[in-house]
């Protein structure tokens, strides 16, 4: 699926609406449950339930939906895996990203960060964590998305 359309904050909250969906009745499964919410509340079709799907592969399974850090997640699992052109910006900081995703071509990928707090001022100190390993520690992130849990790694704890 294209990047265009997984980095969404469609995409990210159709993915945290079927996890949660998920969580509370466990009959309900990856293929059902996008017609599911659609049957509870006909407003779940504004959300991309079919790249949330895609989503939910790539997304670590433990990754808590209930706070903003599950969309942090899902940025961290679609940028390592797609590589963006914009995502070498990131490894400048926080600051000198900001800047430079000013302009109208970047507004889609502005929202996504601004829902996702990152974009916040000033910043908590778990936003400077998420920067940092973004920014210094791409192993950290990498190990995370590949095999170790949310619970498991370096990165969980500094965005607890």
């Amino acid at each position: 699926m294209e990047f265009d359309r997984l980095f969404t904050i469609s995409a990210f909250e159709g993915l945290r609406l079927m996890r949660a969906a998920i969580a509370a009745v466990p009959e309900v499964t990856l293929e059902t449950c996008p017609s599911a919410l659609i049957a509870h509340s006909p407003q779940a079709r504004i959300y991309d339930l079919e790249a949330a799907k895609v989503l939910h592969a790539l997304v670590a399974a433990d990754a808590p939906h209930e706070t903003v850090m599950f969309y942090r997640e899902c940025i961290l699992a679609v940028l390592i895996l797609k590589m963006p052109a914009f995502a070498k910006l990131m490894t400048l900081g926080r600051g000198r990203f900001i800047k430079r995703i000013k302009g109208a071509d970047y507004r889609d990928i502005r929202s996504v960060f601004r829902e996702a707090k990152l974009l916040d001022e000033p910043p908590s100190s778990d936003d400077i964590s998420w920067w940092d390993i973004v920014q210094g520690e791409p192993h950290r992130v990498c190990r995370r998305l590949f095999g170790l849990s949310y619970a498991a790694t370096d990165v969980s704890s500094s965005m607890a």
